[in-house]
Formats: structure tokens, sequence, C-alpha cells
């Protein structure tokens, strides 16, 4: 059964580690790394939904239509297109970052809250992968639906057609690494070490 951080325990059993042997500078640095990327995906990704938007709406406000004549048609793709790309942008921006616990002085007890930390995006990022995958799927099927009842077919799939791939390239370019990590489950013990238990995601 998962537990509430994504984790399932595969091996058992405890293994001590002295306190000297407690780094944590390594795993935090990567932790860092990966939650400035999973930043950097998240808001980019915002920005360019964000971009879609004005640019399927400018034509409406101009009523203009570069490609041909402007007409109800054209008028209601880009509509139905700005408000796909107004949700995808808000989604984007709101999807959860990598949370990185503060350093603490006692060198095993930050590691512990690090391993802790690291499974817990683990979890975080499988949900918004599936998430995103169900949300795309969801987002591009309800908008078709809308332009096969304003315009017919063949705006529906051609919307589909670009709209769909969009969203899974979005999904695919999301940080997965802590999530396809196996986990080391570290619990500071009495005597000044940590306890651990590997673990793995699936």
């Amino acid at each position: 059964m998962k537990s509430l951080a994504g984790a399932v325990i595969v091996a058992a059993g405890l293994a001590r580690v002295a306190h000297a042997d407690c780094d944590p500078a390594p795993l935090r640095a990567q932790l860092d790394a990966e939650a400035r990327r999973m930043d950097h995906w998240r808001y980019g990704w915002g920005i360019a939904y964000g971009a879609a938007t004005v640019l399927q709406l400018a034509p409406v406000v101009a009523k203009y239509n570069p490609f041909g004549a402007y007409d109800r048609d054209f008028r209601d793709a880009n509509l139905v297109g700005a408000a796909q790309s107004t949700i995808a942008s808000v989604a984007s921006f709101l999807a959860p970052g990598i949370d990185v616990p503060a350093p603490q002085p006692d060198a095993c007890a930050d590691l512990a809250a690090l391993h802790v930390a690291r499974a817990k995006a683990g979890a975080r990022e499988r949900q918004v992968f599936w998430g995103g995958h169900l949300g795309n799927l969801v987002l591009n099927l309800g908008g078709s639906a809308v332009l096969v009842e304003r315009t017919g077919w063949s705006a529906a799939l051609l919307a589909f057609a670009i709209g769909y791939p969009i969203g899974l390239l979005e999904t695919y370019t999301m940080p997965r690494d802590s999530w396809h990590a196996i986990q080391i489950v570290a619990t500071p013990v009495a005597d000044g070490g940590i306890a651990l238990r590997l673990a793995g995601q699936f």
C-alpha cells in the first residue's frame, strides 16, 4: 500500500549510519536543481499558454482573419481556443512546485528531512503527470465538442489534432527525477545517527 509520501517499501531492515557519514549537501543540491527545473516548467508553459490566448483573441478583437474571410466559424474557433489556452495557463501556474526543507543544524536530521522531501516530490510529480494527462484529454475533448456544435467536425478535429499533442508535450517535459529515483527513507535515531530503509516508487 502506498504511503502518503508515495513511497512503497521494497526492502526492509535498518542500517545505522554514523553521524560523521551524514552529508546532506549532494541531496540538497539535487533537490534545489529539481525545484528550479519544476518552476521553469510551470512558469514557462504558463507564459506560453498565455501568449497563445492573446494570439487567438487578437483576430477576434480586430475582426480580421489573415488566412481568409472573417466569419462566425473563425471567430468561434478562436474563442474556444483562447478559452482552452487560458485554462491551461492557469493550471500551469497553479501546478505545485517542489518543496526543499530549510537546512537544519544537525547534519543527520537535515539528511533525513531531505529524503522525506524527495519522496514527497516524487509523489507530487506522479500526481501532476497523470493529472496533466487527464486534464489535457478532458480539455481538448470538451473544446472539440463545443466546436462540433458551433462550427462542424472539421474545425473540431483540427483543434484536437493541434491542442492534444501540445498538451502531451507539456506533460512529458515535466521534471520527474524524484519520481523515478530509488528512495532512502531516513529517520534520526537517539545515538546521533540515522536509520535507513530502502524504498521505491512505481
